[in-house]
């Protein structure tokens, strides 16, 4: 048969229902939003899969004693890099400088608002009466060229 502008052939519909009910996971629904996970990594600057407890390494101790140059060098880049990884309205509220972060966490009277920003954690209350200590987090800190 032959077909024209005028008699055109028929329409042929494709049908791709299952016939049944839908194999789609709803309870997955809020882990892969993109709105969920952006809000996510701009509070926390850190993509889900690193969200993870077992994934994170933190670092606790006294590291007020002597440094040589070298080691004085890598922690500068150490903490310019962690600073390039947090979100930047965090980074706007600081000039975008390290200097000016680093000398607000210092400061004792900025645990709260460093708590809000997502740069400290937040120290579940102990027994009544007792006054839970900040948590310092310092990032690792990798020997350049080693």
């Amino acid at each position: 048969m032959v077909y024209t502008s005028i008699d055109p052939p028929p329409k042929v519909y494709l049908d791709c229902s299952v016939g049944g009910p839908s194999m789609t996971v709803q309870s997955f629904q809020a882990e892969t939003d993109i709105n969920v996970i952006m809000a996510r990594y701009e509070k926390t600057g850190l993509v889900p899969d690193a969200l993870a407890p077992d994934r994170r390494e933190l670092v606790f101790g006294d590291f007020s004693g002597p440094l040589d140059f070298q080691s004085c060098q890598e922690r500068v880049v150490a903490a310019e890099l962690e600073f390039g990884r947090l979100p930047a309205r965090v980074r706007e509220r600081f000039g975008n400088r390290v200097g000016p972060l680093l000398a607000f966490l210092e400061d004792p009277q900025n645990l709260k608002e460093a708590q809000d920003l997502g740069l400290v954690p937040v120290v579940a209350p102990g027994p009544v009466g007792e006054v839970p200590a900040a948590v310092p987090v310092v990032a690792p800190v990798v020997p350049l060229g080693r």
